[in-house]
């Protein structure tokens, strides 16, 4: 079996550098550094052992995603891929699992005695005390912070609107909405961001995705959709009505997904980076702390808009 001593060998470092990178804790080195031990211990085939945190802790060296069936889009999926990557690279197990108020789905999570439980999204009443008093470290985002980031995209929808020259928004949200997170916050953010710099705010149109049939017909306006999949539903509405596209009325999604890019025409879209909170969720879990704490991963919003044809230039 390989050691952390022959790993520091072949890339010329100390042990204590070795177990420092492979452990997250990255900060203190140079990113040549970091490459130089993550190139060796692949080399290598070395595995860092949680063995002995995972006896102190009473904890397996597993981590659950749990992550909301309606509000997976493609930044939360590369977020949740690149967190297993990470979490692999430390010798630790990611597990999915559906987020449900469910008996089974709680004491399932709780019998495979977890070292920590990542959440996507709010968790169902109770879960998360229940998940605490068995001593499964909870990490989840503040609810002021995953708040701010709704409305900074829908701040950002409206601006861009604003920008391309529609004087009239209307946000747009899926009905029924449940499972959808972040809906409020996000018509909120396009909103008030449009009453002030002058924009007419038009009442939110609440679209039915099974509903084949319908139109919208009011031009010289802004849609601001909940998401991807939402525009993609205007956009046939809009065209059913004889209305243009982006002459007409405008229209930005959410997500930055495939659908926004093989659409016709191609959607304006808002793209998440999660980067920075997926970093602190790694250097967290493998950091040794104790595991009836809670952890508020609360990044800045970083959002930004991707230029598609369904919306006017800037200018």
């Amino acid at each position: 079996m390989v050691s952390g001593a022959e790993v520091a060998q072949r890339a010329g470092v100390s042990r204590s550098a070795v177990s420092q990178i492979l452990n997250g804790h990255t900060e203190r080195f140079t990113d040549e550094t970091v490459t130089r031990v993550r190139e060796a211990a692949r080399e290598l085939g070395y595995r860092p052992s949680h063995a002995g945190r995972s006896l102190r802790r009473g904890r397996s060296d597993v981590v659950v995603t749990m992550v909301h069936e309606r509000a997976v889009g493609p930044q939360l999926w590369d977020f949740v891929n690149s967190l297993g990557e990470d979490l692999a690279e430390v010798g630790l197990t990611h597990l999915l699992q559906i987020a449900s108020p469910s008996d089974a789905v709680r004491e399932a999570v709780i019998g495979l005695r977890p070292l920590a439980v990542v959440c996507t999204g709010p968790l169902p009443p109770g879960l998360h005390g229940t998940f605490a008093a068995s001593g499964i470290t909870v990490i989840e985002g503040a609810l002021s912070a995953r708040e701010a980031m709704d409305r900074s995209i829908g701040e950002l929808q409206a601006s861009h609107l604003f920008a391309a020259g529609y004087p009239a928004l209307a946000p747009v949200r899926p009905v029924p909405d449940a499972g959808y997170l972040g809906t409020a916050a996000r018509e909120a953010g396009a909103r008030d961001w449009a009453v002030r710099h002058g924009m007419r705010v038009l009442p939110t149109v609440e679209i039915d995705l099974a509903a084949v049939d319908a139109s919208f017909d009011s031009p010289d306006v802004g849609l601001a959709c909940y998401n991807d999949e939402v525009a993609l539903a205007m956009l046939g509405r809009i065209a059913r009505a004889g209305r243009s596209v982006p002459d007409d009325v405008g229209v930005v999604g959410v997500d930055d997904s495939l659908i926004a890019h093989i659409s016709a025409p191609t959607i304006t879209t808002i793209r998440l980076n999660l980067e920075i909170s997926r970093k602190a969720m790694v250097q967290y879990i493998v950091g040794g702390d104790e595991p009836d704490e809670t952890l508020p991963i609360a990044p800045p919003p970083d959002v930004t808009v991707v230029q598609g044809e369904s919306t006017r230039l800037p200018g």
